[in-house]
Order: structure tokens, then C-alpha cells, then sequence
């Protein structure tokens, strides 16, 4: 029999060091694009899983060593394989039992239909541009959860100003996903601490002033400064993710100042 105790072994012995349940009645009144329960109307819980960055990568661009790694490991590679391979396996363990496993990943170029969070003009952002609701008060495909609510409602994060999920052991050095479900799990307490209060250590390490106290991330100026920071654009690849010639030195100021290390 599966329960939250085997699905939690099994995420941990495929690699997350992060596990959580949320309560889908945290999501009331959620942006209808965002709201999982448009995504699968019978779920009352969301799964969220934490795979780390290993954080070599982070310490080449510190050094000026190497910077493509990081997109290309870091991020590519534990998105887009493991992470997949990953969800896979424990919504069988879900599915098994007889109960619903909706995998959510994230997807850096996909969009909700109207978000300009990021500029169309530098990154070719997929959304389905000319879809409509199916019926009134229904939004338009694809809805697609917000990650920071999401780790905030299973217990395991929140969004920094940073625009990344972190919490206080792995900073922001973590990919997430989640698994939306109508498995009746035992919740965690929602996340409640704000790791962000009185820290401006990410606003003080962006060269480009890219995050404000108040406002958060300027998501635009952030991608021009992600790409052209070194003073040069490096040319799309293949694989459509691209070197991170800032560093990611708003994250590694994070991370060193939530856990009193230096990388």
C-alpha cells in the first residue's frame, strides 16, 4: 500500500532532498491561469519535490571558470531528464493505488496566455497565443501553477526576491517540481518564515541593480543582464539554453548569506 511515508522514501532515494504535501484550499482564489484545481478539477493535494544543484556549478562561475555548465547541468539536465524520469516514478506509486497524478515541471518557455514577465523580444516564449476558454469563467490554456505558492503551500519554500523558490538549507541551489493529486496525503504546515526579511544580500550582488528592496525582480532586466553581462551575446545554441554570463551572483549571495558559508 502506498501512503505519504513510501512516497517520500522512494523521492528520496531518486535524489530529492526536499519533500512536502500542501492543501489545495490554499489556492482559493487563485489567478483561475494558476489555480491547480483548473488543472485537475478532483486533486485536494499538491506534492513538491526538491532536486539540488550541485553547487560546483555555482563555484566555476564564482571563479570565472565556466559558465555554461550551469544552465546546461544545472538546470537543462535536472529539468528536462532527471526531473522527468523522477515524476514518472512516483506517479506511478500514485497511479497504482488508483488515484490521479497531474506532474508539474518547470518550463522556462512556456507562458500562461497574456505574461510579459519575460521579454518576447530576446527569448522565444511559447504560449498558445490564440486559445480561448472553453466556456465562461474557464481560462484560456495552458494553465500553468506559480512554483513560489506551490513550495509555500507544501511547507518546503517561498519566492525570494530573487524570483527563485529557496529555502534556508539550500538557498536558492534547487530545482522543484510538484505532483497535483486527489491521493488523500497528510499535509505539511504551510511555509511561514520570510527568509527574505532584512537581507539585501541579492539586491547588493546584481551588478546591474536588476532586484529592488520592495518590488522584487525585474524580470526584463535580468535577462538582458543574464545574457550580455560579460559584454558580449553569446549566440543561440541548439539546445535553446544559453551560458549565464552574470554568474548567478544574486543566488550565490543568497545561499552564502542563509547558510554562513563561503563557496
Amino acid at each position: 500500500m502506498t501512503t505519504r511515508e513510501s512516497i517520500e522514501e522512494e523521492a528520496r532515494r531518486q535524489g530529492a532532498v526536499v519533500f512536502g504535501v500542501g492543501d489545495l484550499s490554499l489556492f482559493e482564489g487563485e489567478d483561475p491561469r494558476r489555480d491547480p484545481k483548473l488543472i485537475c478539477p478532483k486533486a485536494e493535494r499538491i506534492i513538491g519535490f526538491g532536486i539540488p544543484v550541485p553547487r560546483g556549478l555555482y563555484k566555476t562561475m564564482k571563479d570565472e571558470t565556466q559558465f555554461y555548465t550551469y544552465t546546461t547541468v544545472g538546470v537543462k539536465a535536472i529539468d528536462e531528464e532527471m526531473m522527468e524520469i523522477f515524476l514518472f516514478r512516483m506517479a506511478s506509486l500514485i497511479e497504482d493505488e488508483g488515484y490521479d497524478a497531474c506532474l508539474q515541471r518547470s518550463y522556462p518557455n512556456i507562458r500562461v496566455k497574456g505574461d510579459k514577465t519575460c521579454n518576447p523580444e530576446t527569448i522565444g516564449i511559447y504560449e498558445l497565443q490564440y486559445a480561448s476558454p472553453v466556456e465562461a469563467g474557464k481560462p484560456p490554456p495552458d494553465v500553468m501553477i506559480d512554483f513560489g505558492k506551490a513550495a509555500r503551500a507544501c511547507g518546503i519554500g517561498m519566492m525570494g526576491r530573487d524570483g527563485k523558490v529557496i529555502n534556508e538549507t539550500y538557498g536558492p541551489f534547487m530545482r522543484y517540481s510538484f505532483i497535483i493529486t486527489d491521493m488523500p496525503l497528510e499535509t505539511n504546515a504551510p511555509y511561514t518564515k520570510d527568509l527574505c526579511a532584512g537581507c539585501d544580500a541579492c539586491v547588493r550582488a546584481c551588478d546591474a541593480n536588476c532586484i529592488d528592496p520592495e518590488k522584487g525582480l525585474d524580470t526584463w532586466k535580468c535577462w538582458e543582464h543574464y545574457n550580455k553581462a560579460r559584454g558580449y551575446t553569446l549566440p543561440r545554441t541548439q539546445w535553446g539554453y544559453q551560458a549565464c554570463l552574470c554568474g548567478k551572483k544574486c543566488d550565490i549571495a543568497c545561499w552564502e548569506k542563509l547558510t554562513g558559508k563561503k563557496l
